[in-house]
């Protein structure tokens, strides 16, 4: 009997085979069950603002690009050129302002971390090969028992702030160092832990 898969299915399963593809440990989601995980720090006012610039530059590179293909094809068009100057000047702009905002809520979601004693009970290193170096890099993942507002909680942390996209080592060896200088040989290491959602946290 044939399921229907609806797109929302189909994207979840897509991200879980992104995180999870390879490894023996299973990213833990911090999101609650079948909601994509959200990445980035738009929950404050700064990361609203680098959103929306964002948005803005978007658009305006969208009509940028069709003004350009219009005035190829249609010839010299005063009106057309002007709007297409005037389009990459907001496109230019928007990211000029989306940056400073992404610093600043980066800061911002930063400072809502709480540190958290934890304790590491499973690791996994893997290699990969990477597409331009021609070589093979790795990659770590760790899960971490910890307590937070009296709920013992089980994760598997960032490695660190803005690695959330994997953090990558030359070798093996520097995967294991990095964790050494983090983790004490009893598996007792830090987190940083996010109040909002207390499975996305980050080792430090």
């Amino acid at each position: 009997m044939l399921r229907y898969v609806s797109m929302r299915e189909l994207l979840l399963q897509q991200q879980d085979k992104a995180l999870n593809e390879g490894w023996r440990i299973r990213f833990i989601s911090y999101e609650p069950d079948g909601q994509f995980m959200t990445f980035g720090y738009g929950e404050n006012l700064a990361g609203r603002l680098a959103a929306c610039f964002g948005a803005i530059s978007l658009v305006a590179v969208i009509a940028a690009t069709a003004l350009g293909i219009y005035t190829a094809m249609a010839g010299e068009e005063p009106w057309a050129e002007r709007m297409f100057r005037q389009a990459v000047y907001v496109c230019l702009a928007g990211l000029a302002l989306s940056v400073p905002c992404l610093l600043v809520a980066r800061l911002v979601f930063r400072a809502t971390l709480r540190r958290t004693l934890a304790t590491c009970i499973d690791r996994e290193y893997r290699s990969s090969p990477h597409p331009e170096h021609g070589r093979d890099i790795w990659s770590a993942r760790i899960v971490c028992r910890y307590p937070f507002e009296d709920i013992s909680r089980t994760g598997t942390p960032y490695l660190k702030i803005g690695a959330e996209d994997g953090a990558q080592f030359i070798s093996r060896e520097a995967a294991e160092q990095f964790l050494a200088q983090r983790i004490a040989p009893d598996g007792t290491c830090w987190l940083l832990v996010d109040p909002r959602r207390p499975l996305r946290a980050y080792l430090v």
